[in-house]
Protein backbone atom coordinates (compact mmCIF):
# COMPACT_ATOMS: atom_id res chain seq x y z
CA UNK A 1 0.00 0.00 0.00
CA UNK A 2 1.43 3.06 -1.18
CA UNK A 3 0.95 6.03 1.74
CA UNK A 4 1.02 9.49 0.27
CA UNK A 5 2.79 12.16 2.69
CA UNK A 6 0.43 15.13 2.93
CA UNK A 7 2.28 18.52 3.67
CA UNK A 8 1.45 20.45 7.29
CA UNK A 9 -1.98 22.37 6.31
CA UNK A 10 -2.80 23.33 9.94
CA UNK A 11 -2.11 26.89 9.40
CA UNK A 12 -3.26 29.02 5.79
CA UNK A 13 -1.00 31.29 4.03
CA UNK A 14 -2.61 34.20 5.58
CA UNK A 15 -2.24 32.90 9.23
CA UNK A 16 1.31 32.67 8.92
CA UNK A 17 1.70 35.77 7.13
CA UNK A 18 -0.08 38.13 9.83
CA UNK A 19 1.79 35.83 12.36
CA UNK A 20 5.25 36.89 10.58
CA UNK A 21 3.67 40.55 10.46
CA UNK A 22 3.02 40.16 14.22
CA UNK A 23 6.64 39.38 15.25
CA UNK A 24 7.97 41.94 12.41
CA UNK A 25 5.58 44.89 14.13
CA UNK A 26 6.45 44.25 17.39
CA UNK A 27 10.60 44.65 16.22
CA UNK A 28 9.60 47.99 14.57
CA UNK A 29 8.29 48.80 17.77
CA UNK A 30 11.20 48.19 19.59
CA UNK A 31 13.00 50.09 17.06
CA UNK A 32 11.31 52.91 17.78
CA UNK A 33 12.21 52.51 21.30
CA UNK A 34 15.59 52.69 20.68
CA UNK A 35 15.88 55.52 18.43
CA UNK A 36 13.67 57.42 21.13
CA UNK A 37 16.79 56.49 23.80
CA UNK A 38 20.26 56.72 21.77
CA UNK A 39 22.42 56.54 25.00
CA UNK A 40 21.20 52.64 25.75
CA UNK A 41 23.28 49.42 25.52
CA UNK A 42 21.24 46.92 23.75
CA UNK A 43 21.55 42.95 23.95
CA UNK A 44 19.99 40.83 21.20
CA UNK A 45 19.56 36.72 21.75
CA UNK A 46 19.48 34.81 18.88
CA UNK A 47 19.04 37.59 16.22
CA UNK A 48 17.94 36.06 13.10
CA UNK A 49 19.74 36.92 10.09
CA UNK A 50 17.22 34.86 7.56
CA UNK A 51 14.82 37.45 5.40
CA UNK A 52 11.35 35.45 5.18
CA UNK A 53 11.02 36.04 1.70
CA UNK A 54 9.85 32.88 0.36
CA UNK A 55 6.69 33.26 -1.57
CA UNK A 56 4.05 36.41 0.12
CA UNK A 57 6.54 36.37 3.36
CA UNK A 58 9.05 38.86 2.21
CA UNK A 59 8.56 41.59 5.53
CA UNK A 60 10.39 40.19 8.09
CA UNK A 61 14.23 40.41 8.71
CA UNK A 62 15.00 40.89 12.28
CA UNK A 63 18.52 42.24 11.38
CA UNK A 64 16.87 45.81 10.81
CA UNK A 65 17.35 46.09 15.00
CA UNK A 66 21.59 45.72 14.82
CA UNK A 67 21.27 47.57 11.44
CA UNK A 68 19.33 50.97 13.45
CA UNK A 69 21.67 50.30 16.27
CA UNK A 70 24.74 50.34 13.69
CA UNK A 71 23.17 53.45 12.12
CA UNK A 72 22.79 55.66 15.49
CA UNK A 73 25.72 54.76 16.76
CA UNK A 74 24.36 52.73 19.87
CA UNK A 75 25.65 49.89 21.80
CA UNK A 76 24.52 46.50 20.24
CA UNK A 77 25.39 43.24 21.22
CA UNK A 78 23.99 39.67 19.95
CA UNK A 79 24.55 36.62 21.70
CA UNK A 80 23.82 33.32 20.07
CA UNK A 81 24.49 29.55 21.25
CA UNK A 82 25.63 28.83 17.74
CA UNK A 83 29.53 29.38 17.68
CA UNK A 84 29.06 29.53 14.05
CA UNK A 85 26.80 32.73 14.42
CA UNK A 86 29.91 34.78 15.13
CA UNK A 87 27.89 36.63 17.42
CA UNK A 88 29.44 38.55 20.16
CA UNK A 89 28.88 36.54 22.91
CA UNK A 90 28.49 32.73 22.38
CA UNK A 91 26.36 30.81 24.93
CA UNK A 92 22.72 30.30 26.24
CA UNK A 93 20.87 32.43 28.62
CA UNK A 94 20.49 29.83 30.74
CA UNK A 95 24.07 31.23 32.29
CA UNK A 96 25.03 34.99 31.42
CA UNK A 97 28.02 34.79 34.13
CA UNK A 98 30.27 35.74 31.37
CA UNK A 99 28.59 39.33 30.40
CA UNK A 100 29.08 42.01 32.94
CA UNK A 101 26.37 42.89 35.54
CA UNK A 102 23.67 45.79 35.07
CA UNK A 103 24.86 46.55 31.91
CA UNK A 104 22.36 46.16 29.38
CA UNK A 105 19.05 48.78 28.92
CA UNK A 106 17.37 46.52 26.50
CA UNK A 107 17.37 43.13 25.58
CA UNK A 108 15.67 41.67 22.83
CA UNK A 109 14.73 37.74 22.29
CA UNK A 110 12.18 36.75 19.19
CA UNK A 111 11.31 33.27 19.13
CA UNK A 112 13.78 32.26 21.37
CA UNK A 113 12.72 31.71 25.24
CA UNK A 114 10.87 28.58 23.11
CA UNK A 115 13.94 26.26 22.29
CA UNK A 116 15.29 27.04 25.89
CA UNK A 117 15.39 23.82 27.85
CA UNK A 118 16.21 25.55 31.29
CA UNK A 119 13.70 28.07 30.75
CA UNK A 120 13.71 28.59 34.77
CA UNK A 121 17.18 30.00 34.69
CA UNK A 122 16.06 32.86 32.56
CA UNK A 123 14.73 35.34 34.41
CA UNK A 124 17.52 35.86 36.66
CA UNK A 125 20.14 35.81 34.25
CA UNK A 126 18.01 38.70 32.58
CA UNK A 127 17.63 40.47 36.22
CA UNK A 128 21.19 39.71 36.59
CA UNK A 129 22.75 41.15 33.35
CA UNK A 130 20.15 44.56 32.75
CA UNK A 131 19.82 47.70 35.03
CA UNK A 132 16.97 49.01 36.88
CA UNK A 133 13.73 50.00 34.40
CA UNK A 134 15.45 48.22 31.57
CA UNK A 135 13.10 46.73 28.87
CA UNK A 136 13.12 43.00 27.84
CA UNK A 137 11.73 42.27 24.66
CA UNK A 138 9.83 39.18 24.03
CA UNK A 139 8.26 37.32 21.36
CA UNK A 140 6.77 33.28 21.43
CA UNK A 141 4.55 31.88 19.80
CA UNK A 142 1.63 29.79 21.23
CA UNK A 143 -0.50 27.82 18.69
CA UNK A 144 1.82 27.21 16.43
CA UNK A 145 3.86 24.23 15.22
CA UNK A 146 6.96 22.78 16.66
CA UNK A 147 9.73 24.49 14.99
CA UNK A 148 13.35 24.66 14.46
CA UNK A 149 16.51 25.43 15.51
CA UNK A 150 15.31 22.49 18.22
CA UNK A 151 14.99 21.61 20.74
CA UNK A 152 11.29 23.32 20.67
CA UNK A 153 10.57 23.00 24.53
CA UNK A 154 7.69 25.67 25.45
CA UNK A 155 4.51 27.54 24.94
CA UNK A 156 3.69 30.21 27.51
CA UNK A 157 0.54 31.66 28.30
CA UNK A 158 0.22 35.05 29.89
CA UNK A 159 -0.33 33.46 33.04
CA UNK A 160 3.49 31.35 32.40
CA UNK A 161 4.95 34.72 31.48
CA UNK A 162 3.64 36.48 34.88
CA UNK A 163 4.64 33.06 36.75
CA UNK A 164 7.89 32.88 35.31
CA UNK A 165 8.76 36.78 35.55
CA UNK A 166 6.95 37.98 38.63
CA UNK A 167 10.12 38.09 40.95
CA UNK A 168 12.16 40.21 38.91
CA UNK A 169 10.20 42.16 36.07
CA UNK A 170 7.19 43.87 35.91
CA UNK A 171 4.91 43.11 32.96
CA UNK A 172 4.35 46.69 31.30
CA UNK A 173 2.15 44.50 27.94
CA UNK A 174 1.00 41.86 26.53
CA UNK A 175 0.22 42.21 22.73
CA UNK A 176 -1.40 38.84 21.23
CA UNK A 177 -2.15 37.36 17.50
CA UNK A 178 -5.18 37.74 17.47
CA UNK A 179 -5.52 40.43 19.38
CA UNK A 180 -7.39 39.75 22.43
CA UNK A 181 -10.55 42.25 21.81
CA UNK A 182 -12.51 40.29 24.13
CA UNK A 183 -10.81 39.71 27.50
CA UNK A 184 -10.37 35.58 27.23
CA UNK A 185 -7.90 35.00 24.00
CA UNK A 186 -7.39 31.45 24.85
CA UNK A 187 -5.81 30.51 21.64
CA UNK A 188 -3.29 33.44 20.53
CA UNK A 189 -0.68 31.68 17.79
CA UNK A 190 1.67 34.43 19.13
CA UNK A 191 2.45 36.69 22.02
CA UNK A 192 4.53 39.79 22.17
CA UNK A 193 5.85 41.11 25.62
CA UNK A 194 7.34 43.93 27.54
CA UNK A 195 8.80 43.31 30.56
CA UNK A 196 10.36 46.19 32.94
CA UNK A 197 13.28 45.05 35.10
CA UNK A 198 12.36 45.83 38.75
Amino acid sequence: MNKSVRKQTFFSDDDYFLLRSHIFDFAKQICFYINSNPNISVLEIGPSSKLHNENTFPQLDTKIIADLCEQQCINYKNLDIDPAANADFTGSIEDLSFIKAQFFDVVIMLSVLEHVENIFNVPKELYNITKTGSLVFINTPFMFKIHGPMPDCWRLSEYGYKALFNKHFLIKSIDTYPPNELGKNSMPMSFNVILERL
